[in-house]
């Protein structure tokens, strides 16, 4: 089928994350500009979108089960995910830190945004793994990573899905200023694409991936750094990710799964 040969596949996973990004566009909104049960709606919108796109994609168009997405619920699948979350959460936070020794950035302390803390974890945790990890992750390390995996090696497919996902966020609104900080950042995101594949190919599972996508996000909104310079704490979260993705692939590397099997319960 046309839709699993890799440069269509790439380009409708673009596409799909698109559509599931702006399905529930408000879900990327200021926290203080709604109230958190709408956020939350929001944010299973976009999940459940993704879903959708996912399984329609693989029952009508290429005709493969939905194991290959390695996407099983069991306790390892759990196990795998806070892995993942740990490990991206203790680089992001070893940068932060790194910058803030530097004196490249600052601590922003939570108390000072004038929103109950509670209710910035919960909105925090929607933006990280409702709207951004779960949904890009299953569309890119899950049912793109298993579809490029029918033709080419796990080595390729990583590099191609990480260079793929990091140039997406060309498109990408946020703080980033002029050519240097956006090409900084699309590199920041291809270093992201490249621990989630890691964690991905580590373990056999995309809750791996899920939640380095998630732990990423988490960190960086919980504890947060102000830069001086937005393009030195780029540069940190792209050292930290690439030293975690490595440390992922190095470690135990006989016990290394390949990325189109899927996950057993």
């Amino acid at each position: 089928m046309w839709t699993a040969r890799p440069v269509w596949a790439i380009l409708l996973t673009v596409v799909a994350t698109l559509v599931a990004a702006y399905s529930s566009a408000v879900a990327l909104v200021v926290p203080t500009s709604l109230p958190l049960w709408q956020r939350a709606v929001a944010g299973c919108v976009t999940s459940l979108v993704a879903v959708g796109l996912v399984v329609l994609w693989r029952r009508r168009l290429v005709h493969r089960p939905w194991s290959g997405v390695a996407l099983s619920w069991s306790w390892r699948a759990l196990g795998h995910g806070l892995l993942g979350l740990g490990i991206a959460a203790a680089a992001i936070l070893t940068a932060q830190a790194t910058c803030v020794a530097a004196d490249a950035c600052e601590w922003v302390p939570l108390s000072g945004v004038g929103i109950p803390l509670g209710e910035v974890v919960v909105s925090t945790f929607i933006s990280a793994v409702l709207v951004q990890g779960f949904p890009e992750e299953l569309l890119w390390r899950g049912n793109l990573t298993d579809l490029l995996g029918r033709r080419w090696g796990p080595g390729v497919v990583l590099l191609i899905t990480s260079v793929a996902f990091g140039m997406l966020h060309l498109v990408s609104s946020g703080p980033q200023d002029g050519v240097g900080e956006h090409v900084l950042y699309v590199v920041m995101a291809t270093a992201l694409g490249f621990a989630c594949g890691a964690a991905r190919l580590r373990t056999g599972s995309t809750w791996a991936a899920v939640g380095v996508h998630g732990g990423f996000h988490l960190a960086k909104g919980l504890v947060p750094a102000q830069p001086e310079e937005l393009a030195a704490l780029l540069a940190a979260w792209t050292v930290a990710l690439t030293v975690a993705g490595l440390a992922l692939l190095l470690r135990r590397p006989a016990r290394l799964r390949s990325h189109a099997a899927a996950e057993r319960p």
